[in-house]
């Protein structure tokens, strides 16, 4: 089993309508794929983790990729793993738009910065731990 986490841009800003009927169709798709997440949108910008069997997170990654909704599609981690964070998740959901304080903060400390091949390692961490703070955040 593996993770991925990315970051891509919309093409547009998304509704909340439009990102209802995106996560319908991602649940969907990643339950019958085995595949476990969370997804956050900050004003047109996406961070995500996906994780499950290694071919079924690529080819989901790929077809994310070639999305004509996104652009700059940028995988910033891949790492093995054995067990799931997401568990139960067919894609967890925060839209960052609504959040105040140090999440948001957080957030946008991350999506302001340029990416940089040298750190995007050190910063896939970081991303991956806020994920999963939002994860705990939705759980607790």
């Amino acid at each position: 089993m593996i993770y991925l986490v990315y970051v891509s841009t919309a093409t547009t800003l998304l509704s909340d309508e439009e990102l209802g009927d995106i996560l319908h169709v991602s649940r969907r798709n990643n339950e019958a794929a085995d595949i476990t997440g969370m997804l956050l949108y900050r004003n047109g910008n996406f961070i995500q983790t996906l994780e499950g069997p290694p071919q079924a997170v690529r080819e989901t990654y790929e077809r994310i990729f070639r999305d004509p909704r996104h652009k700059s599609v940028i995988k910033i981690l891949e790492r093995p793993t054995e067990v799931r964070n997401f568990a139960g998740w067919s894609m967890g959901f925060r839209n960052a738009d609504k959040l105040s304080g140090e999440d948001k903060k957080a957030i946008n400390v991350f999506l302001s910065e340029p990416s940089d091949p040298k750190t995007a390692d050190a910063r896939g961490g970081l991303v991956y731990k806020l994920l999963l703070n939002f994860r705990d955040a939705v759980s607790g």
